[in-house]
């Protein structure tokens, strides 16, 4: 079964609302789809409408030119935007309703509800972070990192950093930069590490033409992030060529992982590479379009726009400006850089036909079909009005030629930015704080690749369509079989890395032709052979049919874990199964929503914490009941006996109506009902059990376990998640056995039941408590588990939603 959101705010019983988590974006189709029968695990939803393309009054030319939806309102100016690997967009930049500089303030948008008040969730102040100017990406887990920033309103660092967790929309304070990094470029790396360049103290230089000097206020230095570990200073690769005070080039450098595994880069007006080994070292290859005079008007400088269209080839196009205060005219030069054999020492660069338009501060985004959408910019500075450009451009590789779009309403200058999504439509949005407009609002724009010409107008195309595949999480290089729409006449195949961008720039934008051959239900695809190729992470996969029309985006990981495929069901793991097990029904019940941590008991009681830190139980026969204080994580023995963990990182033990602290330094806690808890050390993930559920701190280590995740059948029964995602069962006297593989979630109830989430959604049960690997799977896919008995199921899905089986 697959779980779809459908509200921002669900309730509970009792009436209360609790703030929903991470959403889903489901499949859909502009065109009702027939129904055809799937041939592989992973299933696709093309039945649900797409309300992005429903009842859209589509214009004449629509197929020629595209077109462009209303302007919808944005609960803030979406100054960044990413989209995550559940398919839902996260703009942050300025707070809600506000024109500020202030980058604490998350907006959670879900295209899959179009765009009104009940698709967004918004989170203020997150983690008193301000991300104002900062830089992200989405890294080989899929949480999105984000570093640097600030501005001069909020007094906060920046060199202060977040992780994002979408499977939660739970941000977390993570490790500070060793430098002030506003305006600096983050990149992910082959080997799923990140990479910041460039960057400076909060409007610490605005002037492009000081000397050729290093100034303590630029941060000439990159830094590599190691997740758990955090920021390293690579030494070796200082350069004030590419990341100087002159020109600007510490702003935004333009950078990509090249096919050689290096790091390609364009700083205004310098080209350089540098290698990852050790603490780095960097080289510049050569000046690109020093300006002469006044009148010259190169494609160089902050307020250009580039992206990776094909493995290994640039475009650049635009700017002439070095920063948003600088007075001159634009440019409509576009330049291809081809970086293939950059290996071989050979770089070739190429000039293609200029834009129609002269433009700073436009943004660029590769489509499906290989071709480059070009939106918004000015013709001068940072201005509006006469100058602003409205009308979209696309440009083709094959031909070199640029062809006129539509024109949207509002100027995106300055803090604008575009992000593909699934549907193959462009979410376009931001602007101001400051600039001449000030953009609490968004448009779509739709390629003309969606519409096909009948009669003089113009409606929308039938699209080619993804019905199932083999798999969604692949390694470098293995095949994936996708079934086809009958009659679908699929000539090239497509993977484009999901978007994070700001400031006219997405550094980890690339896309890929991947090859494939015909079967009997539809193709066979190639991942890219190598990281270089295509860094561990999330990518959208689609198919493109004869007429240059593109299926939707199916978001896929390479090297990395499974996404969250909206109305999929996920592939099956080969384990063994008992005959005729004892599970669950298929018929769930939604009791709840906003969970980040659940937890049932024996006598049928359920707890949870939820996205705001608070403590909901649900008693047998009653009602959800809020407890005071905060947690992160939940135990149940049985009603009104609870243990859990605080913010602060130390164990309680409800007691009278009050909270007692038995333990400290810990991340997470079990309990079974026999009163045995156990807890997880928030540093070490060295395991802790008490064997009396009382208010004493007496608690003996589990020998030779480490754990990621814990549950307690009884005394002496522990079963855990190492650090290798391996099932492991404890009797704390004998070593350790491995009992499973590949799980990433675990509960146990008192009558032996052992149930397990797969690493890919899938749930897995084992029917007694013993060391034999027996499982077999359970309908469904979750997030959360909590097993109050064998034939009851508690879960949640990735919207925070609580389900009972």
């Amino acid at each position: 079964m697959s779980f779809k959101s459908t509200v921002a705010v669900c309730l509970l019983a009792t009436g209360r609302a609790l703030p929903v988590a991470a959403m889903l974006m489901a499949g859909a189709s502009a065109v009702p789809a027939l129904a055809q029968q799937a041939v592989y695990p992973v299933v696709v939803d093309n039945s649900s409408t797409d309300p992005l393309l429903s009842n859209l009054s589509i214009p004449a030319k629509a197929a020629q030119a595209g077109m462009w939806s209303g302007v919808y309102s944005w609960p803030s100016i979406p100054i960044h935007a990413s989209l995550l690997p559940d398919g839902r967009v996260l703009t942050y930049g300025a707070p809600p309703g506000g024109t500020v500089q202030d980058g604490r303030s998350l907006v959670f948008w879900d295209p899959r509800k179009g765009i009104d008040s009940a698709s967004f969730q918004v989170l203020p102040n997150a983690q008193n972070v301000d991300s104002f100017c900062s830089s992200a990406t989405l890294l080989s887990d899929g949480k999105l990192l984000v570093s640097g920033g600030a501005s001069t309103i909020s007094g906060f660092s920046s060199r202060e950093g977040m992780v994002l967790d979408w499977r939660t929309s739970q941000p977390q304070r993570d490790y500070n930069l060793n430098a002030p990094r506003w305006y600096g470029t983050m990149t992910k790396l082959p080997d799923g590490r990140a990479i910041i360049t460039g960057g400076s103290a909060p409007y610490a230089i605005n002037d492009p033409n000081v000397p050729e000097t290093p100034l303590p206020t630029i941060s000439s230095t990159p830094e590599v992030y190691t997740p758990g570990q955090g920021w390293r200073s690579l030494v070796g690769a200082y350069s004030t060529d590419a990341f100087g005070p002159r020109s600007e080039r510490w702003w935004y450098p333009r950078q990509w992982v090249s096919p050689a595994g290096t790091l390609f880069g364009i700083s205004t007006e310098k080209i350089w590479e540098m290698r990852l080994g050790g603490n780095g070292s960097i080289r510049t290859l050569r000046d690109f379009k020093t300006r002469v005079d006044n009148n010259t008007r190169p494609n160089v400088g902050p307020t250009s726009t580039a992206v990776m269209f094909d493995t290994g080839r640039i475009l650049q196009v635009g700017g002439n400006g070095y920063n948003n205060g600088y007075q001159s005219p634009s440019s409509a030069a576009a330049t291809v850089f081809d970086i293939n054999k950059l290996g071989a020492g050979q770089l070739t660069i190429t000039e293609t036909a200029p834009m129609n338009n002269p433009r700073q501060w436009a943004n660029a985004a590769v489509l499906p079909n290989g071709r480059v959408l070009v939106t918004g910019g000015t013709r001068y500075a940072d201005e509006a009005g006469n100058n602003a450009v409205l009308s979209a451009e696309i440009w083709d590789p094959a031909s070199g030629r640029w062809t006129l779009g539509a024109s949207g309403r509002v100027y995106r200058g300055y803090h604008s930015n575009s992000l593909l999504l699934p549907n193959g439509a462009v979410l376009v949005s931001g602007g101001g704080a400051p600039g001449p407009a000030t953009n609490l609002n968004a448009e779509i724009y739709y390629p003309p690749y969606l519409f096909r010409s009948e009669n003089g107008r113009s409606v929308l195309a039938q699209r080619p369509r993804i019905i199932s595949l083999s798999t969604v999480a692949a390694n470098f290089g293995q095949n994936i079989e996708v079934q086809t729409a009958t009659g679908d006449n699929i000539i090239r195949v497509s993977l484009i890395a999901v978007g994070s961008v700001t400031h006219s720039f997405d550094s980890n934008q690339r896309r890929l032709k991947l090859s494939f051959t015909r079967t009997a239900s539809g193709i066979n695809v190639t991942m890219p052979s190598n990281p270089n190729l295509a860094p561990p992470g999330y990518y959208q996969l689609s198919t493109v049919d004869a007429a240059g029309v593109p299926s939707r985006g199916v978001i896929v990981s390479i090297g990395a874990a499974a996404p969250a495929l909206p109305g999929a069901t996920p592939a099956t793991p080969s384990v063994p199964a008992p005959v005729n097990p004892q599970l669950p029904g298929d018929a769930a019940t939604q009791i709840g929503t906003g969970a980040v941590a659940i937890a049932a008991g024996a006598d049928g009681t359920i707890a949870t914490a939820n996205v705001q830190n608070n403590i909901w139980v649900l008693p047998p026969n009653g009602r959800w009941t809020m407890l005071e204080w905060n947690f992160k994580d939940v135990a149940i023995i049985g009603e009104n006996r609870y243990y859990a963990v605080g913010t602060d990182n130390n164990v309680y033990r409800r007691d009278n109506n009050r909270w007692v602290q038995v333990a400290q330094d810990s991340r997470a806690v079990a309990a079974s009902a026999d009163g045995t808890v156990a807890h997880i050390n928030a540093s070490g993930s060295k395991v802790w059990v008490k064997s009396a559920d009382d208010n004493n701190n007496q608690w003996f280590w589990a020998p030779n376990v480490w754990a990621k995740k814990i549950a307690l059948v009884r005394k002496g029964s522990l079963y855990y998640i190492g650090g290798e995602n391996n099932v492991w069962r404890s009797d704390f006297i004998n070593g350790p056995v491995l009992v499973g593989r590949n799980a990433v979630d675990i509960a146990a109830s008192s009558d032996g039941t052992i149930t397990v989430l797969s690493t890919d959604g899938s749930i897995w049960r084992k029917q007694n408590d013993d060391n034999v690997e027996a499982w077999v799977r359970v309908s469904g896919t979750a997030t959360r588990l909590a097993t109050p008995n064998a034939g009851t199921m508690i879960y949640t899905d990735s919207s925070g939603n609580i389900y009972r089986r």
